[in-house]
């Protein structure tokens, strides 16, 4: 598995990420793999690589087309076939031949010429579902990775699934210890346009690291909310998050990262061409960055790790999980073959 598991093909496949606008969720699965495969894959080859690629495809539930039409339109290797010039053909699949060689084979077979009669029922073309490379959808992949003062090791923001508006926000900070707190806090009108709300202690060691599913679902089904409130976590989304939300923000609370100190009302910025997450202000009044410097060091030097469940399977993850910004998976004992 290793002559296929290469650094290359992993980029590869990072590269079809971004040109169907993936799930976050990504982050977290393909450095795992790659760590049992021997190398590291980390949240800034995910940010330069999908700088480099355009989103060709626009699928729900962020997008338009439903998923289906992906697979009638030629599936991914219509899409491989799009950006051939930016991938490494030459990298070894499970056939037994390479990337470039199995398209080579597809072509023979015709393939690429059956997505007009699949696609014909429904009144569309194959280059409305893949785009072609001169009209791409965004002329980079949908994921941005943010650091800052807030993220030291970087957090993920799918910036495809949000209101440009949003790309650049500075809210009051609204802060929960619990999805279901900030859910609550959402359901009795207590967020208003503009806030920054912060849902932490739900990282790989302090939860296991769920999706905020439904913190992001009532969020973008409140039509005075939607487009104006930003959402950040150490917790993880979902392929079907939408809005303007930053997640996987490393270090987690649970081990004092900077998004444990943050304190209602602070000021939160967020600038996705910047890549920057950064505390602004405290108490609704900006600072500038050596006084919130100053600030998050006192407040850790107050900070305490509130007590966190160990018991049971989940327990036994919680003990063992990696970093967000490393997959969030069980470690492993040094010198385990996994």
């Amino acid at each position: 598995t290793r002559s296929i598991l290469s650094r290359e093909s992993f980029f590869n496949a990072i590269k079809i990420h971004a040109a169907v606008s993936g799930s976050t969720n990504a982050l977290l699965h393909l450095p795992a793999i790659a760590r049992l495969a021997g190398f590291e894959i980390t949240m800034d080859d995910f940010d330069r690589l999908h700088r480099e690629v355009p989103v060709l495809c626009s699928i729900q539930l962020s997008g338009r087309w439903p998923n289906q039409f992906l697979w009638l339109a030629g599936g991914v290797p219509a899409l491989m076939k799009q950006l051939a010039h930016l991938l490494d053909l030459d990298c070894m699949t499970v056939t037994g031949r390479t990337w470039g060689q199995n398209l080579e084979d597809l072509e023979k077979q015709e393939y690429f010429r059956r997505p007009p009669q699949y696609l014909a029922p429904f009144g569309r073309r194959p280059e409305e579902i893949i785009q072609p490379l001169d009209r791409p959808i965004l002329p980079n992949g949908g994921l941005a990775v943010l650091s800052g003062n807030l993220a030291p090791q970087g957090a993920a923001r799918k910036f495809s699934a949000a209101d440009p508006a949003m790309h650049q926000h500075v809210g009051p900070a609204r802060v929960f210890d619990s999805e279901a707190a900030a859910v609550d806090a959402l359901e009795a009108g207590r967020i208003r346009p503009g806030d920054m709300m912060v849902i932490r202690y739900e990282g790989p060691q302090a939860t296991g690291m769920p999706e905020m599913f439904k913190a992001t679902e009532v969020l973008a089904n409140k039509p005075a909310l939607k487009a104006t409130v930003g959402l950040v976590t150490d917790g993880r989304f979902s392929g079907a998050t939408r809005g303007p939300v930053v997640g996987h923000v490393s270090p987690e609370a649970a081990l004092g990262g900077p998004i444990a100190l943050v304190r209602e009302n602070d000021l939160i910025s967020i600038d996705v061409s910047a890549r920057r997450l950064e505390l602004v202000g405290a108490e609704g009044q900006p600072q500038d960055q050596e006084a919130v410097a100053r600030l998050l060091e006192a407040r850790r030097a107050e900070w305490r790790r509130p007590k966190i469940d160990l018991s049971g399977a989940l327990g036994l993850f919680k003990r063992l999980a990696a970093p967000s910004a490393l997959g969030g998976s069980a470690l492993l004992p040094e010198g385990s073959e996994g």
